[in-house]
């Protein structure tokens, strides 16, 4: 299992890369690391390292074009392996930057990939491919509300993976009939927040109650996806 602080650095990462930091470097909890977005189209992910590690944050669904590879579900293959066509196409556009910068400026062994929703699914595409076309190796996986991305297993990538799951997160059960991701962590929500809603439900008409339930669940399914959600179940502040 991961130790708090670990989880501490990652989530605290995840935020800077969803705020478009353009610091180049950055300290946290004490450590201090270079940074560096690497963009094609609109595409992007975010790397940060210094002597002892590398961490690459894929950066969750932030605009119209993430929610179209989110959305595009049919398959695509790839030696033999079934892959939503949409993950693997946004990884394929990063793959090649991250892979030189990787080669040309990263000497540690110690390579952690993150990210959050459209990011854990391209977290685990980019280890399964850089693996299986370099010889360096990826140290851990660490998603959150990852949706599912492959119609096969992929319990056979050679590094320790932890796929942090919200028990009111549906997307990370999606699409429905590819397989669960390895190794989910369940996370244990509540929804006494939303009690004062379900109060106000219960004081109005039928027709009133079941538009404001439809509209009180979009907006708890919306809620417990956000990292936001993980980030206080784990009880992590954020340090910037």
């Amino acid at each position: 299992m991961l130790i708090n602080d670990e989880l501490n650095t990652y989530i605290n990462l995840d935020y800077i890369t969803r705020t478009n930091n353009t610091n180049k470097t950055l300290i946290l909890s004490d450590k201090q690391y270079e940074c560096v977005t690497l963009v094609n189209c609109n595409a992007s992910v975010c790397i940060y390292y210094n002597r002892g590690e590398c961490i690459i944050n894929f950066s969750t669904t932030n605009d119209f074009h993430d929610v179209i590879y989110d959305l595009t579900y049919f398959t695509t293959i790839q030696d033999g392996l079934q892959f939503h066509c949409g993950f693997f196409e946004l990884t394929q556009k990063l793959y090649s930057l991250i892979d030189d910068f990787l080669t040309s400026t990263i000497t540690t062994q110690n390579i952690v990939i993150v990210g959050h929703s459209l990011g854990g699914a391209c977290s685990l595409i980019f280890t399964y491919l850089y693996t299986k076309n370099t010889e360096r190796k990826i140290d851990k996986i660490i998603t959150f509300g990852c949706p599912r991305v492959s119609l096969n297993s992929l319990e056979f990538l050679p590094c320790e993976q932890y796929n942090y799951v919200n028990s009111y997160d549906i997307v990370s059960y999606f699409p429905y009939n590819f397989i669960p991701n390895f190794n989910i962590i369940p996370l244990q929500s509540n929804l006494e927040n939303y009690s004062n809603f379900f109060i106000f439900l219960r004081s109005l008409s039928v027709v009133p109650r079941i538009l404001g339930g439809v509209v009180l669940l979009v907006y708890i399914i919306i809620n417990q996806h956000r990292m936001v959600s993980y980030r206080n179940i784990l009880n992590i502040k954020l340090e910037v």
